[in-house]
């Protein structure tokens, strides 16, 4: 089923599908593995989807199943805790969404066994 989107948000979620492609052309390198880990239903057999639009805001991995969200944060995301924290409030709250952060460091020091062990573990 479609969800029609009112014209006032149109001109908003086009920009974001665009933003949202663009990401997904131009991924990390420890989004690249994680999304490896994930595709497909590799992981537990959930599905899960990159660079989704939510409400306002494009999260890297969704899961709806779950209801989860996992951000994958580079260096660029420790002067941004407070912006952060305010997105998880909105995701939260007006989605029913819980969030999981990972350190990018994390993905890409780690193998996959080792990813998979901590996910089954926080999830």
């Amino acid at each position: 089923m479609k969800t029609l989107i009112p014209r006032n948000k149109f001109h908003q979620f086009k920009k974001l599908k665009n933003i949202s492609i663009n990401l997904r052309k131009n991924d990390t390198k420890a989004e690249q593995k994680f999304w490896n880990i994930v595709r497909t239903k590799r992981f537990n057999n959930l599905k899960f989807l990159r660079q989704k639009i939510i409400g306002e805001f494009i999260v890297d991995f969704y899961c709806h199943e779950l209801k989860l969200v996992i951000e994958l944060d580079g260096e660029i995301h420790k002067g941004l805790r407070e912006r952060d924290t305010e997105r998880n409030n909105y995701l939260k709250n007006n989605f029913g969404l819980n969030i999981i952060r990972i350190e990018n460091k994390f993905i890409l020091e780690n193998t996959k066994e080792e990813i998979e062990a901590y996910l089954i573990k926080i999830i």
